[in-house]
């Protein structure tokens, strides 16, 4: 049915409100081409955003558009897909059972993506179309069941908020008539520029938005092309914000040829479009030709190669964060390259990839930043900081062993006691003391905050491990002593002692 040479997959996208199966054709020279794109509506959100749960009807519902779409892909002869699910399924507390429940009714497997990785596949595919366009901006990433404001600087992502406002969510949240909602949601929107404002301390005067909404506003000028990144001026939006405030959402939707979902959503999106203008004080929108299905298709084309594109994204957020709690960035780079000598070092030992890299590199930067709060005890800090913290590119259980990898970076080691650490699986605590102990090291070797070695000489022979400075002239005491008390989990860890020459 289709040339030898392509390849045929699919991708199924659980959205709060409906649900898409889009049959994609990849060419060898990566090229993607769409087959056919299905749709059904369903309202998961409905249910989770004013219960918490997914009804038993909507379980029964999805099941069948689930084996529809099975049905669909064997027609394909489909052998690569990812089905994945965003804010309502990873929100409600049934998620396990409904997951379970499709994937025995349909064989077909979700995976519940965290705001953190959603973030994280959405950024990129727009970073394909942005680089050498645009360095600075402010992404507004807005869905129906909540939304992502990212701060993107200098080619780099360098902060994201997630909230809990969607196009669709702030009805149904209300339970009020679409009429009688409109005060309620500007004071929602306004709160929302509010704690933008607190949180990014620099907004560059650039507005880009993605989403099926933004999108929808190119049909509704005649605006939408075939480009992958479209202009919409400050006019056309006061003209589109009217049309919002004036036109009944199915009147807006048969006039202008968009979903339902898409008309209702308009007047909350022109709102939240609204509030973000003012504060970037940008002159107009830029609308990219993305969405999360181009997103996974192209995340699926990237795991054949060994390199992280958003590697360096997450070390800047990582950064961004430290500098939300004003840290030492002299020290915490110092630590994290002396960090990362060690562990490339250490390889043929400790067996580690590069994601256990990574999670060290972040470990690394933000292991004092529980000192804006005290420096008693700020280790522990640190790992609450943390803990309740979003950086984009790194799952709940990937932060979860960067808080703890700071945690134990000085004073007691892991111990039983510590319920958060014997929560974890036991090759994620293995993975915790290996890097835990390299971190312990890296610090005593800067433990007077003055960066005095440019470079380490590291030997690893013997059951030892030594540490030659490029120089002996500076006074190394506090050095030397710092290993010596620090030396502890490494010991434990690798069976290694910890020598300075």
């Amino acid at each position: 049915m289709k040339n030898s040479e392509n390849k045929v997959l699919a991708v199924i996208d659980i959205g709060a409100h409906s649900m898409r199966l889009e049959i994609a054709e990849i060419s060898p020279q990566q090229k993607i081409k769409t087959l056919e794109t299905l749709s059904q509506p369903i309202p998961i959100g409905r249910d989770v955003f004013t219960k918490g749960i997914i009804k038993a009807e909507n379980f029964a519902l999805a099941a069948k558009i689930m084996k529809d779409f099975a049905k669909v892909m064997s027609e394909y002869n489909i052998s690569s897909y990812r089905a994945i699910a965003t804010s309502a399924v990873r929100e409600a507390t049934n998620k396990d059972i409904f997951i379970d429940r499709i994937f025995i009714e349909s064989g077909i497997k979700i995976e519940a993506l965290d705001s953190s990785e959603e973030i994280r596949l959405i950024y990129l595919s727009l970073k394909n179309i942005i680089r050498d366009k645009i360095n600075n901006a402010l992404i507004a990433m807005i869905g129906t069941g909540s939304s992502h404001i990212c701060l993107y600087q200098n080619g780099l992502l360098k902060k994201a908020e997630s909230f809990r406002i969607g196009t669709i969510r702030i009805y149904e949240e209300l339970g009020q008539p679409l009429s009688k909602s409109t005060v309620v949601i500007d004071d929602i929107v306004d709160s929302l520029s509010e704690l933008l404002l607190r949180s990014f301390s620099e907004i560059p005067p650039c507005l880009i938005a993605v989403g099926s909404t933004p999108r929808a506003m190119l049909h509704i000028i005649n605006k939408s092309s075939n480009r992958e990144l479209d202009i919409l001026s400050i006019s056309d939006f006061k003209q589109i914000s009217k049309i919002a405030e004036l036109k009944k959402p199915e009147k807006i939707a048969s006039e202008f040829t968009i979903s339902d979902l898409d008309a209702v959503g308009l007047l909350p999106c022109c709102d939240i479009l609204s509030n973000l203008l003012k504060i970037s004080k940008a002159d107009s929108i830029y609308i990219p030709e993305t969405n999360t299905r181009e997103a996974i298709i192209e995340e699926m084309l990237r795991e054949k190669t060994d390199e992280d594109p958003f590697t360096q994204d997450i070390i800047s957020c990582a950064k961004s964060l430290g500098e939300k709690f004003y840290y030492d960035s002299k020290h915490a780079e110092t630590v994290a390259k002396y960090a990362l000598e060690i562990f490339d070092e250490m390889k043929h030992i400790h067996r580690l990839t590069e994601k256990e890299r990574l999670l060290l590199h972040i470990a690394a930067i933000l292991h004092d930043i529980g000192q804006f709060l005290n420096n008693r005890q700020h280790h522990k800090h640190s790992y609450y900081l943390i803990k309740n913290s979003q950086i984009p590119g790194l799952s709940m259980n990937d932060t979860e062993i960067v808080a703890m990898i700071a945690r134990y970076h000085r004073r007691g080691l892991p111990k039983k006691s510590h319920p958060e650490y014997m929560q974890l699986e036991s090759f994620e605590r293995v993975i915790i003391a290996k890097l835990a102990a390299i971190l312990r090291i890296a610090d005593a070797l800067d433990r007077s905050h003055n960066a005095k070695f440019n470079k380490l000489r590291i030997k690893v022979e013997n059951n030892r491990i030594i540490f030659s400075p490029d120089t002996m002239a500076m006074e190394q005491t506090a050095e030397i002593l710092a290993l010596k008390a620090k030396s502890d989990l490494f010991a434990e860890t690798y069976g290694m002692k910890v020598e300075f020459s």
